[in-house]
């Protein structure tokens, strides 16, 4: 999945939940999830991990909503 505009990641998967620190990720990041959940409002959030471009960057995971991503691939399994 990408990202479908600027934006940082949460510490948890509500709307509620603090960024994460740093600057946004730029719009078309590539995003591996390890899993899907649903909040109390039944949106779907992904806990995700930035997949960097230069080899030097790093990016902590966090979760994102689903409103926030293109080209979800099936099969993503429930966060345990």
């Amino acid at each position: 999945m990408r990202t479908n505009k600027p934006i940082r990641l949460k510490y948890g998967p509500a709307s509620v939940c603090d960024w994460i620190g740093g600057p946004n990720l730029p719009t078309g990041q590539e995003l591996w999830a390890w899993c899907q959940t649903l909040d109390s409002s039944g949106n779907t959030w992904y806990y995700v991990r930035p997949e960097p471009e230069d080899p030097g960057d790093h990016w902590d995971p966090g979760w994102i909503y689903s409103g926030d991503v293109d080209g979800v691939s099936s099969g993503i399994p429930t966060c345990a």
